[in-house]
């Protein structure tokens, strides 16, 4: 009888406590909802508060840490609000993802990557390199430690000519900073400062960073594609592919791992191992590239797979009129057999499918060089947005092609826009000059390069049709891509908005 009460009791205690905690999730749940109907941005900035401070476990606070940085930052504006927010959620916050979020907030609302701009516009070398150094004493939890150090290590060799400086500063960083991002830019450093005059110390360097890993994938990669490329030693960029898919952070990190992997098989002959590791580099990406599609191309071709091959050049030429890629689907239509009307039929749905894949180009304001704005209207005429930055080798070697493309066509019907992403308003009128640019040169002041048009590197050129439609999109800038950009103005001008 009395095992049986205990047994009554149990079961009544977890009945209990399981609808505690059901009812806690409900709450949670009713909470989030609450949340996401609210439309008053001051009552919704609230509501997340409130949020993070009543449910410490819930699974949605990184998501409600994340809006809440946008509402009071973009929104709002209030950037006083979210430090004073952070700086005390800081003090009880144990989950590491949610600190991440909370420093990069920090970042956007003190606007640290404008003061390292500015601190890399001081002119006196070593008051540069003592200004970034107080830059990492005042912001300890900056998340642009990389850039910090990056600044003072170029600053070390491209101003002082003080190559032992550098790599003094780089081993202290790689032995005692946290940071994995700050270690990965100083392993670069070291590789890069030697490889073209002293490529065995160089590899040495990288042979450490191989066997002593730091968890962030991206330099990996990076580091394997140029020792790939300069024919140094395939065997250790294969080696740093692989340390590159172990500590990739998202689907780019893993593209760009199996896409350097791949290449250096292609390089090697290995074609189906290179076709293996490309086609898994196309389907990792977040969105078509051009490069993983070209070198998927080329293997496929080398590894005698037609099919992979037009697949992959068709995708490429949905990109862009690559000269590459129509002319092999060229030649693999003849082979085939392809009648006229079939031509016209894939020529169509080319265009179809790049008409579907096209992103709505937005209207916006910014300031150009001389402190004028500027109105982007995207309706009715064809445009040429390029994000560049005036510290950018492809930019710089770009220029002078836009600016022939500025001058060739009426500005009514083609307008050549570039966009320094860095706002480095000094530097990008200098070069304006020095390159003699006549077209509109802005400064992104509001991040139109990230939060309407999703750039993540530079150069990044979209063309525009008269209907506002970003037709085409090119990352990154190679000889003779100007040929290209002309004849993708030119079938835009033909097509009109069709």
């Amino acid at each position: 009888m009395k095992s049986g009460l205990w047994i009554l009791a149990i079961v009544v205690f977890v009945a209990i406590v399981f609808g505690f905690f059901l009812n806690k999730k409900n709450e949670n749940l009713r909470a989030w909802a609450e949340i996401e109907v609210a439309e008053d941005v001051e009552a919704r900035v609230g509501l997340l508060e409130t949020f993070m401070a009543d449910y410490p476990g819930d699974g949605h606070r990184k998501e409600a840490c994340r809006i809440y940085a946008d509402l009071l930052l973009k929104e709002v504006g209030d950037s006083a609000r979210f430090i004073a927010y952070a700086d005390l959620l800081l003090e009880t916050e144990i989950d590491p993802d949610i600190k991440d979020l909370v420093y990069s907030g920090l970042d956007r609302a003190r606007n640290t990557r404008g003061m390292l701009t500015r601190i890399g516009e001081i002119e006196d070398p070593e008051a540069r390199i003592a200004a970034a150094e107080g830059f990492l004493t005042e912001f300890p939890g900056t998340r642009n430690k990389d850039r910090a150090y990056y600044l003072m290590g170029n600053t070390m060799v491209e101003g002082l000519q003080d190559t032992a400086r550098l790599e003094r500063l780089a081993e202290r960083v790689i032995g005692e900073e946290p940071d994995a991002d700050a270690r990965a830019v100083m392993y670069y450093m070291l590789y890069a400062v030697h490889v073209d005059t002293n490529p065995e110390k160089s590899l040495a360097t990288i042979e450490r960073l191989a066997d002593n890993p730091v968890d962030s994938g991206w330099i990996y990669s990076y580091i394997a594609s140029d020792i790939n490329r300069r024919e140094l030693d395939p065997d250790l960029a294969l080696r740093l592919c692989d340390r590159a898919l172990e500590f990739a952070r998202d689907a780019r990190d893993s593209a760009d791992a199996f896409d350097s992997r791949g290449w250096i098989y292609y390089g090697q002959e290995k074609y189906d191992m290179a076709v293996r590791d490309l086609e898994a580099a196309v389907a990792a990406a977040e969105e078509p590239d051009e490069r993983y599609l070209e070198h998927l191309g080329k293997a496929a071709l080398k590894a005698s797979e037609p099919d992979k091959t037009f697949e992959a050049l068709k995708s490429l030429l949905v990109l862009g009129e690559y000269d590459f890629a129509r002319s092999m689907l060229d030649s693999l239509m003849e082979a085939r057999g392809y009648s006229d009307k079939q031509k016209e039929k894939f020529a169509q749905s080319v265009w179809e499918t790049r008409i579907a894949g096209a992103m709505t180009a937005v209207a916006f304001t910014l300031s150009d060089i001389s402190d004028v704005p500027f109105e982007y209207d995207p309706m009715g005429k064809v445009t040429l947005l390029n994000f560049m930055s005036p510290t950018c080798g492809p930019s710089d070697a770009e220029f002078p092609h836009l600016q022939a493309l500025h001058e060739k066509y009426d500005p009514s019907r083609v307008a050549v826009i570039l966009i320094d992403v860095r706002n480095l308003k000094e530097q990008t009128r200098k070069m304006a000059e020095d390159a003699s640019l006549s077209m509109p040169v802005l400064l992104d002041s509001d991040d139109v390069s990230g939060d309407l048009f999703g750039v993540h590197a530079t150069p990044t050129t979209f063309i525009v049709d008269q209907a506002g439609r970003a037709i085409f999109k090119h990352i990154g800038y190679s000889e003779g891509q100007e040929v290209m950009l002309e004849m993708e103005i030119e079938m835009l001008l033909e097509r009109g908005t069709t």
